[in-house]
């Protein structure tokens, strides 16, 4: 069950998966294969639509999405260690989650460059092509996120306040103030907490729709990918600050996942930066070009004339 007590709203069955065949698939593996079904799509229209070879990007997609999912266990796992140590075989049982998006994105990332260095194409022409597709792919993988029990604050009693199973919560996401609060409901225990996956939802629809406007705006290839970035990065922040199921990087007891969306809105902020720069040093040189070659034509012709 999953119930929002303040709003008078009971989900008596909100399982986590389906049993075909006697096999288990999860809601979030679902969703996460639609989510990636839909960024594809998406990227390969985009790439229609500016002219560029859609076979490359069907190809590239190929190579990217197993690459982004291993990068999003081992940067779930490298947090999690305590967990897998004496499980090594755990690790790659992903059916019940475990995987997180920056892993994935920072792998996909490093595909995309190693592939145009091999094929000698534009890096940042194949990441602004694909900024709307992992946008939209956002979305649906909140969604995800609500059948995991994942994305949640600690205890409140506002308006919007969620609770949930105290057995399908990961311990180390219990705090102290939820366990003051826990409730018994037809026998079982039961946590309160913020539903943050709800502002996780409406963040990335933000994002999509800043892409989106943006995308006619752009001034170099790349620039799209970096605006993404620093709008993903700036709401990950925020929401992280609140999660208590947020990953921590062990001894120091940070949120991994706010360092690395710091790490990534200084990258990408200094490197839109250093880009307009040259674009302008450029252009300037440009100009200076044309005023040089009239000037000349101009001396020529005094000179013919004489």
């Amino acid at each position: 069950m999953i119930l929002f007590p303040n709003l008078g709203l009971e989900f008596e069955h909100v399982r986590t998966g389906i049993s075909v065949f006697g096999f288990e698939i999860t809601f979030f593996g679902i969703i996460l294969g639609f989510a990636l079904l839909l960024g594809i799509i998406l990227t390969l229209l985009g790439a229609y639509s500016t002219g560029q070879n859609m076979d490359e990007y069907l190809n590239l997609s190929i190579i990217v999405v197993p690459a982004a999912l291993i990068g999003a266990r081992i940067y779930y796992v490298i947090f999690h260690l305590d967990s897998y140590k004496d499980a090594i075989r755990k690790i790659f049982m992903l059916r019940k989650g475990g995987l997180e998006f920056y892993g994935a994105l920072i792998a996909g990332i490093i595909t995309i460059l190693i592939y145009a260095n091999v094929q000698k194409v534009s890096s940042g022409k194949i990441l602004d092509t694909a900024s709307i597709g992992i946008a939209a792919g956002q979305i649906l993988c909140t969604v995800g996120a609500y059948f995991n029990r994942e994305c949640f604050g600690d205890y409140t009693d506002g308006l919007f306040a969620m609770q949930i199973p105290l057995d399908e919560v990961s311990y180390y996401a219990v705090t102290e103030n939820m366990r003051k609060h826990i409730e018994m409901i037809d026998g079982q225990r039961f946590i309160q907490v913020r539903p943050l996956f709800f502002a996780t939802f409406l963040w990335s629809i933000i994002v999509l729709t800043v892409v989106l406007l943006y995308k006619y705006r752009k001034k170099f290839d790349g620039e799209l990918f970096l605006v993404y970035l620093q709008v993903y990065s700036l709401g990950r922040f925020l929401i992280e600050g609140a999660r208590a199921d947020a990953l921590l990087i062990p001894k120091i007891g940070w949120r991994a996942s706010r360092v690395t969306a710091v790490v990534m809105i200084i990258i990408s902020v200094l490197m839109m930066l250093y880009i307009w720069t040259q674009n302008d040093k450029a252009r300037m040189k440009r100009v200076k070009d044309r005023e040089a070659k009239k000037f000349s034509k101009k001396s020529r012709g005094k000179m013919y004339l004489n």
